[in-house]
């Protein structure tokens, strides 16, 4: 099983009224092993810019320097969803076949829907998603929660994904196949 991370930075939370910053996706064999990755952030000129987005994404994204990032690329949405797809046929993963992953993955899922339709129709229909498995350790396994690792909350794609992958380590090794704690 192939599990495909993604995290997708947008300008606000309705997929049909704003649109998609920055892409990452990384693919991870069963263990939770990487197998492959790219990233992508997605050309907007100054005109978009202003007219899809609220003031606290606006303000997020220019202290991450998604905004700066997204003004100097030369990378479409289309050219982004093309490059994931690739990498998935390049690790020979056929349609159907890939488990989306990440951290509350229906908002991803529901983006792809509606703006990257050929790599949502390309994945499996289940998720693995991070955001569940947090809060069934916050509920039923509440004494190791003070030993899970940390939110950045960089807001930007890859770092994300990487938070949501440790995340899923951690779940595995203290909560699925429990290690021994120590102080």
């Amino acid at each position: 099983m192939m599990i495909l991370w993604v995290d997708l930075e947008t300008t606000g939370l309705v997929p049909f009224n704003n649109a998609v910053l920055e892409v990452a996706a990384i693919l991870t064999d069963s263990t939770l092993e990487e197998v492959d990755g790219t990233t992508h952030v997605i050309h907007f000129d100054n005109d978009t810019w202003r007219l899809s987005f609220d003031a606290i994404v606006q303000d997020m994204h220019s202290a991450n320097g998604l905004w700066d990032a997204c003004k100097a690329s030369t990378t479409s949405l289309q050219d982004a969803e093309q490059t994931v797809i690739q990498m998935l046929h390049d690790n020979g993963c056929a349609p159907g076949t890939v488990i989306l992953g990440g951290a509350t993955i229906n908002f991803d899922r529901a983006w792809m829907e509606q703006h990257m339709p050929i790599l949502f129709n390309f994945l499996h229909y289940r998720n693995f998603d991070i955001s569940t498995l947090k809060r069934v350790v916050e509920m039923w396994l509440p004494h190791i929660v003070g030993i899970s690792p940390e939110s950045g909350g960089m807001h930007r794609a890859r770092a994300d994904i990487i938070e949501s992958i440790n995340y899923a380590k951690f779940f595995r090794d203290f909560a699925i196949h429990p290690k021994e704690l120590t102080p």
